[in-house]
């Protein structure tokens, strides 16, 4: 059984994905995307969930990208962030 510990990450062309396999609540926080990281705030436009409509708020500090989700997962499987990056 998958825990909100468990995220994957892949790239295609100017956007990340990072794939959620336990549902986190209310928020989580991508510590691998801390502001000292590969991806610096400037370079994020936008961060969604697929199969959910809206962007979703979000801020970075050295701790990780945290993410404002919506209040229940768009499925009853792992569910991905699009982080939209500057080209």
């Amino acid at each position: 059984s998958y825990t909100p510990e468990d995220i994957r990450y892949t790239k295609k062309d100017d956007a990340l994905y990072a794939v959620l396999l336990g549902w986190p609540g209310a928020s989580v926080t991508l510590k691998s995307l801390g502001s000292e990281g590969p991806v610096a705030a400037d370079d994020i436009v936008s961060v969604e969930m697929i199969g959910s409509e809206g962007t979703l708020t979000w801020s970075q500090d050295a701790q990780g990208l945290t993410v404002q989700l919506p209040a229940a997962p768009p499925c009853d499987h792992a569910t991905t962030l699009r982080i939209s990056l500057k080209a």
